[in-house]
């Protein structure tokens, strides 16, 4: 897993990544031209800047446990660099990114990798259940290290958008039966990973949450990682994922 750009500066690598601290570039992650965005996320920017070791982050996870042929499902794609790198391992993506802001970034990015077979859910949420009602997307200052997925309305608020196509953990999990799902939807990745795991049937055998205490809670985490090993998934510890708040499950 080579990782090869043009390496940051002292000072660009030590400096905040954010909306104003970081330009639109291109760079290489093995074969694969990705597009950085301001609108991405710190994590996500500095992994594929090489501030971060691609082998302790969800990309060397997909290198050690996704298997060509296999379907996996992308929720909360971002930028869809994960998806296009899993694609590249041989895997069919299904990804859905609901944000206006990254949408472009990630179809940018789908068109610079035209020949992997990833296929894009523009504007496409997928939440815990329907039962909650309508969900908005919260972009508070437009950047993605608080970005957060919504029930409740906040009139008026600029930073608050609405998510115009919605389908619910179960029904897309039915509908596609993937080998594996990666979940990445902040503010909701722990409902949606516990609706995942309580499919009955066709459920995925590989399940991989980003779980950040900053946006789901301390508390929400560890009751959610013992809702889904109740639910007869077994936690994968063998793997290093501190770096991006990773938890991986297999059942």
């Amino acid at each position: 897993m080579a990782f090869m750009s043009a390496s940051p500066t002292r000072d660009e690598a030590t400096r905040p990544i954010g909306q104003h601290a970081l330009t639109d570039q291109v760079v290489k992650l093995e074969h694969l031209e990705l597009r950085v965005s301001p609108h991405m996320d710190r994590h996500t920017a500095e992994t594929l800047l090489g501030m971060r070791p691609l082998e302790q982050t969800e990309y060397g996870l997909a290198a050690e446990i996704i298997r060509p042929g296999q379907t996996v499902v992308d929720i909360g794609a971002g930028s869809a660099a994960w998806s296009l790198w899993v694609a590249s391992l041989g895997a069919r993506v299904e990804t859905f990114e609901p944000s206006p802001l990254l949408c472009p970034v990630a179809q940018a990015n789908l068109d610079a990798n035209r020949c992997l077979p990833v296929e894009f859910h523009s504007r496409w949420a997928v939440v815990p259940s329907h039962q909650g009602g309508p969900v908005n997307l919260a972009l508070p200052g437009h950047g993605y290290d608080a970005a957060c997925v919504e029930r409740y309305t906040r009139a008026g608020d600029p930073d608050v958008v609405p998510v115009p196509w919605l389908e619910s953990a179960e029904r897309l999990v039915r509908r596609i039966r993937p080998d594996a799902v990666f979940v990445e939807t902040s503010g909701m990745a722990c409902e949606i990973a516990m609706a995942i795991a309580n499919v009955r049937h066709d459920r995925p055998r590989t399940l991989i949450a980003r779980l950040r205490p900053d946006l789901e809670g301390e508390q929400s985490i560890r009751s959610a990682v013992e809702a889904i090993r109740g639910l007869g998934y077994s936690l994968r510890l063998d793997m290093p994922t501190m770096l991006w708040d990773g938890w991986i499950f297999q059942c």
